[in-house]
């Protein structure tokens, strides 16, 4: 790579294969990450065309006094595949936007941005990137993470996971995998590794 290139890294995995980790690690390292989630939750929250949507296809009951009531949605959301469809094809195209806009504005000053996004692919925004990262563990390990750090039921998880692509057709579809079943210093040691190979030097 380039020593002027300008590169957008995804950082992706299914919930509990350790993306928030290998953030904070490149956060602590200085490096700028953005989080789709949390772009997300703004967007949900303050956009005047996206809450309108929301409230129409998922009930005023969306929103408690002008706040987000996210418990509320994501049992709407999660309890039907149609749902979950519609739900992202009313978010991710602003999500992206907002993206694509914070790319224009940090990648003046910096030579790489991160991105933490679980959904790169289901929302089809991997093209956006230079690279997709993704981040994995075998699903018994991400449960017990869950488990342990969110007290999640079963149930739970498996709606999550059901309503997103299988980790192996993500496999393919990214540039590097980190199969996290271990210590977290075995997953930055790891991510080390591929920085190394991918950062302009």
């Amino acid at each position: 790579m380039h020593a002027s290139a300008k590169l957008k890294i995804a950082i992706t995995g299914n919930i509990g294969a350790g993306k928030s980790l290998a953030c904070e690690y490149l956060i602590n390292k200085g490096y700028k990450v953005l989080f789709a989630d949390i772009i997300a939750k703004k967007i949900m929250s303050s956009d005047i065309h996206v809450i309108s949507q929301i409230k129409e296809n998922f009930g005023e009951k969306s929103y408690t006094e002008g706040e987000l009531n996210t418990a509320y949605l994501a049992d709407e959301v999660f309890s039907d595949p149609s749902n979950v469809a519609l739900i992202n094809s009313i978010v991710h195209p602003v999500v992206i936007k907002e993206i694509q806009t914070k790319f224009k504005r940090l990648l003046h000053t910096r030579n790489v941005v991160f991105v933490e996004a679980a959904l790169i692919f289901e929302a089809g925004m991997e093209n956006l990137f230079d690279y997709v990262l993704l981040i994995d563990a075998d699903e018994q390990v991400r449960f017990s993470r869950l488990q342990e750090r969110n007290n999640m039921e079963y149930d739970d998880f498996r709606k999550i996971e059901d309503s997103q692509l299988p980790v192996e057709m993500k496999k393919e579809k990214s540039h590097f995998t980190i199969h996290n079943n271990g210590t977290p210093e075995a997953l930055t040691a790891e991510l080390d590794l591929i920085l190394n190979k991918i950062l302009p030097k």
